[in-house]
Parts: C-alpha cells; sequence; structure tokens
C-alpha cells in the first residue's frame, strides 16, 4: 500500500534515508560521478564541492568555479560541464579541476546525451546542441522566451525542450519541431522541468493542474496524465532501469511513480524553494540511490542535499489501494441555429423528446460512464461528455474556443430545409478540423459523423448521391437521417458514437481516490445549478478531514481544464456554470452587431453593468453574482484577442471587428492593393483577432472610426497607412484577405505588415490551405505589373520588369529580397500584443475584485475613494536576461514578499500582480505614498529599482464602473515615470499637500506639465520626487 498525500513525513518502507549533505553554500544544483561513489554539488555563491556519499562529507573544492548554477557529468565521468551565471558554460576535467573548454552563452543549464556524443545548453529562448568532443555548434534551437528544462532522447535523434507554458520536441539533425503541446493562456503555472525514458519512446513533462504529462516525442500524443502533486512540478527524473519516475513538487514532496502501472508507490518528504536548477532530483546511475536538493529551515535560500536508498524489489511490489484510473472522451453536437440540436441532444442521452427552443449557450450532458477491466485488480473509467453548443450567428465565435480534443463530432443539418440543407455544415466541418490541427499532440483521432434531423417532417431534400460525395469531400465517418420524436435511427447514432470513440488512444489519468471523490462532489454541486461559490466556502462543504485546501484546490484546476467548471482570476470564486460565460459573451456580441450607427462596439460601463439584450432563461437573477459574472466574461473576450478596448473622448469601448455594419467605400478593390492570401478556417474569428492583435502590436495601431465590415485600416508608427480588407466566400469557411497600403508605407512597412498577417494566418488556418498572389507594383506611377508578365520573367530567371514609366520593379517575393535587410518583427510584435492584452484583462479582473463583498468591506462603501497604486521593477528584463529567469523568479518572490510585508504595515489591500508589478489600493493618500517610498527604499533585493505610480479616484461600485480608468490611469503613471522613482496624479498630489502631513513636508516635489497618457486623450500634469 502506498502512502496517503498527509503521510511523508517519514520515508516509507521501501525508503531509506541515506545522508542528508549539508552545506553553508546556497546549493542549487548536483550530479553523480558516474564512475564512483560521490556527486558534485554547485551553489549560487559558493564553489564546486565533490562529496563522498557514504559519509556525506565534502572530499575537496574542485577548481575555482564560482556561481554555477546547473551541472551534468559526460557518461564517462571524466568530464563535467557547468551552466554559469556568468552567461557562459564551462567543461571541466573533473580530475585536474582545470577547464578545457568555455562555451559562449546566454547559457545557465547543461546535459550531455546519454552516449555523451552531445551536449545541450540552454538559456533565456536559445537551446543550443554542441558535438563531443570537439564542442562544435551543430544546431540551434528556439523554444520561443524561456526555455525551462531540455532533454535528450537515449538514441541522441531527438530533444525534448519545455518553458513557455509549452512542450516541443526536436529532430536535432535537422532542427525541425516534431510537436508542440502549448497550453493555454488559463494556465497558472509555466512548464518547468522535462526527461526521457531510458528505454521506450516517451518523455514525461510537468503540466498545468500541478500534472505531469507522459508523451510520445514523434507525434506528441498524450499516453498519460499523472495526478497526486498540489502544486508546481520543478523538477523530474528517471531511474536508470527505467522502472520509476520521480517528481519534486512545490507541494514539498517526491512522488515515485512505477512506470509500469503509473501508480504512485512512494512519497517522500522534500520541501524546496522554486529557485534551484532542474538538476537537482536524479538517480544515481548504477546504485539503488535516490537524491534531491531541499530546503533547510525557514530561509528558502538555505539548503542540503537528501540522499535515500531504495530497494527496487519492494518498490516494485507495492500496490496502491487509493489509486484510480479514468479516460473522458468529448463528444461535440454542432449546426446551425434551428437544426434540431436540442431534441437531438435529449434523446441521445436516454430522456424523453420535448420540443424545444434552439438551445443558448452550451450543454454539457453525462453521456456514458462504465468501468472496464485494465488488468489483474485494475479498473479504468470511461466518461464520454456530449457537448451541445448553440449555432446561432452570435455564438460562432465563442463557440470556436470549445472544439479541442474532440473524439467525436456530430455535424447536423436540417433537413426540411427547401433552399441548401447543407447550409452551414461546411463552416462546423472546418472550424473541426482547425481545431483538431491546432490543437496539435493534445487532439485525438477524430471521427465525424453527418446527420439529418427531423427527418419525420419530411424528406431530405438532398439526393443520396450528393450527400455520399459531401460525406467523401469532407473526410465524414458515416451519414444519419434522424427524428429526435419519432427515435429514428437514434439507438443507431448512440451506437456509432460509442463504438468511434478511439479509447486505446486517449489519455489514461492516473489519480487518487480523493480526487475522484472531489470531482464527485463539484459536478454534484455543479449538478445542483449553483452558480458561484468560494473555494473556501466548496472545500468547508467537501467536510472532508483527510482533504487538504491544496489537494481540493488540484481538482478545480482537473475540472476546470476540462471546461466543466471555471475558477474566476478575482475573489477566489469558482464559477460552477461556465457556458453562462458563453451566453453572456454572445449577448455583448449581438448588441455590438446592432449597434446603431455600425460601429461594432459596446460602451464598457454598459458591458460592465450588463445593460444589454440577454434572454430571461439565461439571465442571472442575482444582482451582485451577474457583476461578477459580467467582469468574467469581458475579461474572457478580451483575454482571447475577441474584443478590443478603446478609449474615446465619451468613454472606453470593447470593439469587436467582425461586428461592424458599415460598409468600406473602397470595397472590394481596395487602392493600393498589392496581397491576396486566400485561406480556409473559421474567417470571422481569424480576422477579429488579426485586427486586435495588430492595433496591439506596437508598430501599427487603429481605432472603431477606422473599421468597417470585415476592414481596417492602420497607421504605422514609422509613418503610412496599412488595410486588411476580408472577403468571406458563400461556400463557408474560405476567405481571403487582401492587403492594401498607401503611397506613404515604406518599404520596411509593408514588409513588417504583410510578414505579420501571413504569420497570424499560418498559425490559426488550415493547414496547407494558404495561397499567397502578389501584385507587383511601380512606386513611382502605381501600376501594377500584370500577373501573366511577372509569370514569363520568373520562368526566364528574370527579377525585374521595366515598367513603361521607365522605373523598375522588383518581381522577386520580399522575404527573398529584404529578409536579411529588415529582420522579422513578428515575435516582437507578438509580445506587445500579449502585454496589452494582459494588462487589459488584468485591468478587468481588478475591477472584478472590488466587486467582491470582501473588498467592499474593506474600502468601507461601495462609492469609496481609494488612493491606488501601481508599481513596477526597473529594468527587469534586462536584469533577467543577465541573471536568468531562476534566479529572476527568486527575485520576484523576495521582491513581492517585501511589498506584502510593508502592504500589511501601511494597512493597505493587494489587489493584483502581473509579471513585476504590484497593484495595491489604500483608503488614505498619504499611507500609499508612504508605502512607495518604503519599497523604494528596500524592495527586498538589492538587485532591483523600483518605480511607483499614485493615483486616487472613486470605485463606485455600484452601477457604473469607474474603477477600470482609476487603475488603468495609476499604472500610466509609473509608466511615464524615468527610473525609480515615484510619481503621482495631480489628484493624488493635491491630496498630499491638502493633508501636510509632518513625515512629507521635507519631500521635494517636480512639476511635469503637458504629459500624454497611452490610452488617455488630451495630456496631464504629473508630479515626481526630486533626487
Amino acid at each position: 500500500m502506498a502512502p496517503s498525500s498527509t503521510d511523508h513525513q517519514r520515508p516509507p518502507s521501501s525508503f531509506e534515508l541515506l545522508q542528508t549533505l549539508d552545506d553553508t553554500d546556497s546549493i542549487c544544483s548536483f550530479a553523480f560521478d558516474p564512475r564512483s561513489h560521490t556527486l558534485v554539488t554547485s551553489s549560487t555563491d559558493g564553489p564546486l564541492k565533490i562529496w563522498d556519499l557514504a559519509t556525506g562529507r565534502p572530499l575537496r573544492v574542485l577548481g575555482n568555479h564560482r556561481e554555477v548554477f546547473s551541472l551534468a557529468f559526460h557518461p564517462d565521468g571524466q568530464l563535467l560541464a557547468c551552466g554559469s551565471q556568468q552567461h557562459h558554460a564551462q567543461v571541466i576535467d573533473v580530475a585536474t579541476g582545470e577547464t578545457e573548454k568555455i562555451l559562449q552563452g546566454p547559457i545557465w543549464q547543461v546535459a550531455y546525451s546519454v552516449d555523451g556524443r552531445l551536449l545541450s545548453t540552454w538559456g533565456g529562448s536559445n537551446v543550443r546542441v554542441w558535438s563531443v568532443p570537439g564542442y562544435q555548434l551543430i544546431r540551434s534551437l528556439d523554444h520561443a522566451r524561456w526555455a525551462r528544462g531540455v532533454a535528450f532522447h537515449a538514441a541522441a535523434e531527438i530533444v525534448a525542450t519545455c518553458g513557455d507554458k509549452a512542450v516541443r520536441s526536436w529532430n536535432v539533425a535537422t532542427g525541425k519541431c516534431l510537436h508542440e503541446s502549448r497550453f493555454t493562456d488559463d494556465s497558472r503555472n509555466d512548464t518547468l522541468a522535462v526527461c526521457f525514458h531510458p528505454h521506450r519512446q516517451f518523455f514525461a513533462s510537468s503540466a498545468p493542474g500541478n500534472a505531469i504529462d507522459v508523451r510520445d516525442p514523434m507525434t506528441g500524443e498524450l499516453v498519460c496524465a499523472l495526478e497526486g502533486h498540489t502544486d508546481v512540478v520543478d523538477a523530474l527524473a528517471f531511474s536508470p532501469d527505467g522502472a520509476f519516475l520521480a517528481s519534486r513538487s512545490l507541494d514539498s514532496t517526491i512522488r515515485v511513480w512505477n512506470c509500469e502501472t503509473w501508480e504512485t508507490s512512494a512519497i517522500l518528504d522534500a520541501p524546496i524553494a522554486a529557485d534551484v536548477s532542474q538538476h537537482s532530483l536524479a538517480f544515481h546511475p548504477t546504485l539503488p540511490l535516490l537524491a534531491s536538493v531541499v530546503s533547510r529551515g525557514a530561509n528558502p535560500s538555505a539548503r542540503a542535499i537528501r540522499l535515500w536508498q531504495f530497494d527496487a524489489d519492494v518498490l516494485l511490489g507495492q500496490r496502491s489501494d487509493t489509486a484510480i484510473h479514468y479516460v473522458n472522451a468529448k463528444v461535440v453536437l454542432v449546426g446551425d441555429t434551428g437544426v434540431g440540436k436540442s431534441g437531438l441532444s435529449l434523446v441521445l442521452n436516454g430522456q424523453p423528446f420535448e420540443a424545444t427552443d434552439s438551445t443558448p449557450g452550451r450543454h454539457v450532458w453525462t453521456f456514458d460512464s462504465e468501468e472496464t477491466s485494465i488488468g489483474p485488480n485494475r479498473r479504468q473509467t470511461r466518461e464520454t461528455l456530449l457537448w451541445d453548443l448553440a449555432g446561432q450567428p452570435g455564438y460562432r465565435i465563442i463557440h470556436q474556443l470549445h472544439l479541442n480534443e474532440v473524439a467525436v463530432a456530430l455535424v447536423v443539418f436540417d433537413a426540411r430545409s427547401e433552399t441548401d440543407p447543407l447550409s452551414g455544415v461546411r463552416h462546423w466541418e472546418r472550424a473541426l478540423r482547425l481545431a483538431h490541427t491546432r490543437g496539435g499532440s493534445r487532439s485525438v483521432p477524430m471521427k465525424k459523423f453527418l446527420v439529418s434531423a427531423r427527418t419525420d417532417r419530411g424528406a431530405v431534400s438532398v439526393s443520396k448521391a450528393r450527400i455520399k460525395a459531401f460525406c467523401v469531400e469532407f473526410g465524414f465517418d458515416g451519414y444519419f437521417e434522424t427524428s429526435a420524436k419519432e427515435g429514428w435511427q437514434i439507438d443507431d447514432l448512440r451506437t456509432a458514437v460509442k463504438s468511434a470513440i478511439p479509447w486505446p488512444y486517449l489519455p489514461v489519468v492516473s489519480s487518487e481516490r480523493l480526487f475522484a471523490e472531489i470531482k464527485a462532489f463539484l459536478l454534484r454541486i455543479k449538478e445542483s445549478g449553483r452558480l458561484l461559490a468560494a473555494v473556501s466556502q466548496l472545500h468547508d462543504e467537501f467536510g472532508r478531514d483527510n482533504a487538504t485546501r491544496a489537494e481540493f484546490e488540484t481538482c478545480i484546476g482537473r475540472l476546470e481544464n476540462r471546461d466543466l467548471i471555471r475558477r474566476l482570476s478575482f475573489g477566489g470564486y469558482v464559477l460552477l456554470q461556465p457556458e453562462l460565460l458563453d451566453a453572456y459573451a454572445s449577448a455583448i456580441v449581438n448588441h455590438a452587431k446592432n449597434e446603431p450607427d455600425g460601429f461594432g462596439s459596446i460602451s464598457e460601463d454598459d458591458a460592465l453593468g450588463g445593460r444589454f439584450f440577454v434572454p430571461n432563461e439565461q439571465k442571472i437573477a442575482d444582482r451582485g453574482q451577474e457583476q461578477l459574472l459580467l467582469h468574467a466574461t469581458v475579461e474572457e473576450l478580451v483575454k482571447h484577442d475577441l474584443a478590443l478596448r478603446e478609449n474615446a473622448d465619451n468613454g472606453r469601448y470593447l470593439v469587436f471587428p467582425s461586428q461592424f455594419n458599415r460598409d468600406y467605400s473602397a470595397a472590394p478593390e481596395p487602392e493600393g492593393t498589392a496581397v491576396v492570401i486566400s485561406f480556409d478556417g473559421p474567417v470571422q474569428s481569424i480576422y477579429s483577432t488579426l485586427a486586435v492583435r495588430l492595433s496591439h502590436s506596437g508598430l501599427f495601431a487603429t481605432d472603431r472610426t477606422k473599421m468597417w465590415r470585415n476592414a481596417a485600416v492602420f497607421s504605422a508608427t514609422a509613418g503610412g497607412g496599412c488595410g486588411i480588407f476580408v472577403r468571406e466566400f458563400a461556400d463557408e469557411g474560405h476567405g481571403q484577405v487582401l492587403l492594401f497600403f498607401d503611397s506613404e508605407a515604406s518599404e520596411q512597412t509593408r514588409f513588417h505588415f504583410e510578414d505579420y498577417v501571413h504569420s497570424h494566418l499560418r498559425r490559426r488556418a488550415i493547414d496547407g490551405s494558404i495561397d499567397l498572389t502578389r501584385y507587383f507594383i511601380c512606386v513611382e506611377c502605381a501600376s501594377p505589373v500584370p500577373e501573366r508578365y511577372v509569370k514569363i520573367l520568373r520562368e526566364k530567371g528574370k527579377r525585374e520588369f521595366e515598367c513603361p514609366c521607365g522605373s523598375k520593379v522588383a518581381i522577386v517575393e520580399p522575404e527573398e529580397r529584404l529578409g536579411a535587410k529588415y529582420p522579422s518583427q513578428v515575435a516582437v510584435m507578438d509580445r506587445s500584443a500579449d502585454r496589452q492584452r494582459d494588462f487589459d484583462a488584468l485591468i478587468v479582473s481588478a475591477s472584478g475584485e472590488t466587486h467582491t463583498e470582501s473588498f467592499v468591506g474593506w474600502a468601507g462603501d461601495a462609492r469609496a475613494m481609494l488612493a491606488i497604486v501601481f508599481t513596477d521593477v526597473v529594468g527587469s528584463t534586462a536584469l533577467e536576461n543577465r541573471i536568468g529567469s531562476e534566479r529572476m523568479n527568486v527575485v520576484r518572490r523576495s521582491h513581492f514578499a517585501q511589498a506584502r510585508k510593508l502592504l500589511a504595515q501601511y494597512r493597505g489591500r493587494e489587489i493584483k500582480t502581473i509579471g513585476d508589478s504590484f497593484m495595491v489600493a489604500f483608503r488614505r493618500v498619504e499611507e500609499a505614498l508612504d508605502f512607495s517610498l518604503a519599497l523604494q527604499e528596500a524592495p527586498g533585493d538589492r538587485q532591483i529599482q523600483v518605480r511607483a505610480g499614485i493615483h486616487v479616484g472613486a470605485m463606485q461600485i455600484e452601477e457604473d464602473d469607474v474603477f477600470g480608468g482609476t487603475v488603468n490611469f495609476a499604472a500610466r503613471v509609473v509608466g511615464a515615470a524615468k527610473g525609480a522613482n515615484v510619481w503621482l496624479s495631480d489628484r493624488a498630489h493635491e491630496d498630499i499637500h491638502a493633508l501636510r502631513a509632518e513625515r512629507h513636508q521635507g519631500l521635494k516635489w517636480k512639476r511635469h506639465a503637458g504629459e500624454a497618457m497611452k490610452g488617455f486623450r488630451g495630456t496631464f500634469t504629473l508630479w515626481s520626487l526630486r533626487a
């Protein structure tokens, strides 16, 4: 029997704590010497040391190497690679301690391949692979932003990387990415660790929800998911024989998993802070030993190494009586509104037929649940959920978010239609195909069935031959003519769905019985119709003494990953009916579409105040709960780049690019059209996200006055105008984007605009569907070069066309001609768009926080005047590039810990954190200033400097929401600060001056008039403290 998660203070019988290697230095990494009974440790503030495993004592210092963050022995034991905080790697001769080779960085982490022929080094986004023994660079892999971990396949042909909420596997010889598993922006934790099985074709990586994913490196297929930890998994290690996987978590435990059953065989006590190397958990190469870096006492930087000896036979013989195994399958029912999906979903789920109106939002039903045997004394629960998705036009752009990981899709059409019964089917088929493609390794083999509904009302007005050809063209696996009312072919369809589910290819989840009980409890609460509840309240209602709060929250996270419930980003609430987010989002979209002037927008105050039509059956009666849902809905729209938050003279608006009703006068052939890109996919969704992200890119900007139906014009920061016009064809799911430019747009501007649009389509359209047609235009006379001439000249190897006006027009693709001259800015533009999106979502979330009962209680009044402080670390990006992400995480935690200490001292309240920024509220402006000055004086780490912005404004929490403007302005105040300083808005300075607190009399202020604030029209007066 494996120990429970609450019984791990003493090692289980299969483990014995052999030694604790204690050191005055701050140990962050170690490596076992494969030739002897020793290991080497590194620290951030001390030398490399060699330790005797038998005595637990240091034998000697290895050379004069300091500030080493990670270690890796060459398999022959003669060389040791070291990743340094000095941004390079060293290869050290273990016998002499001398440096044999220095590899330039940035490099913080290192790993040898199993055969010793390759060395990988990484720091920041760049993963490099070097040949051994020559240490020549043979491959450079761009993981995108921070790579947290890297591991080699046993054959050294594949390398896996993790970090930035993604896991990737690469072919080392070609540098090609074999697969990518990207987790959603809702994932609260990064992927910190990855390791390959020594003999089999899979690797393990940490995953959102405190889980561990086991995947095939070639396809990315998820083999199984391991549940049990209640905090982030930061280190993983397979035993040399491949029998066990060890995982360490910030929940202060190490779990040892049996790699045959994927059950927990042992749990070890291992307190740890999240600032150690990936190389801080390892099995010995030849001995039955497991070691881990652990924290010593309350100081997280004081660390030691615990060394356990284990009995493999005993460990293999241990069986958990608390382990469970389950598999989930997702079936979706899609189609246009009014085709009969709601009645069909009822009878498929075994309920009697009822005449129904169109489905509002989405409904999730338990279609089937059964247990099956998977081996001696081992059972597996197989559960199928049926998702009935509304088909109204307003839902299309929303439901695109829910078509992931589908096992079976039922695409329904109305047999009664006399015009085009198959209308809408193409859209849904392409939407499903795109979601399946974009899901990458998370997608499962999908079967699609075409279903005609309501055949009792008349024969299908499409010939059998056409139906058959249609199924072949779009890859449907079967066709059913059904009547929910009469029961025609319902049993056949139900049987086909059950038979189509590819259970052997669906990931198995290995979990604990306690998690299953928590899950069942939460689903019962959900089925009762309850809308919102605090996590603490649900935990208390569960009422099980053996369920810790951490275990309870981890289970909530797992259900959230399946879209069955949703944790709100504010107030500690759980939304038990997340389908209401779809209903309210669709209602907001419909309101914007019907805006009288055709601007496709809604006032943000109206959206957050609920001043739009919601059908009675979806309307939330409780005003307080509706306010929280409204904020969560707007946050959802912003977070998925579906809406653009825009400041106008008469307030702030949510702008939906896909919902404009006014026509662009230059359509359908805008002047200056240079490129036409055809693609397949959900046209309006692709256009919306493109317009929003371009406007946040930092290089291009627009507003609702420059948007029309399927068209938008952008002003380039470098000058000139660029535009996009979208055509959507009757053949649904097929569209074109036309790019056009004015005469002021430079060659560089045109190149970057086109590069970004093309990149966006490659990521969001169906693979293989993109086709680009270019019009080469003379810059002198603006005449296009005829396509026929371009083709003839290219066939002759010509690269220019001589225009009748006398100018020469280059007829080579811009990437070929300009790629070296103008490096791509796509990554930079994406980061800018991500930052603005995250900031806008933060403002909405923070506003939601102020509508919670606890915040109103703290403020003392729903219409309180509060001082908002927004702090930021000066030069944080440069600092992270210099010290590495792991060390920056330590700095960030120390800074936030200090901020929270001062917050308690000055009686403030934390609202939000984002990146390195801290947002807090105070009832008195003088306490806000005291807090800012104290944090600046003592920021928690000597490596950082802090700037702060202070603004005073009303919360006005009842009807109109003005908090977003208050905190937004405070953020812009700190953005205006030059260096490490405290800046105040004119209103905050006025209040400080009027209070005349004695402790503030000596402060010297500098006035800054005419300051422009991003997102606010006009100029403002700000104040800063003189040095």
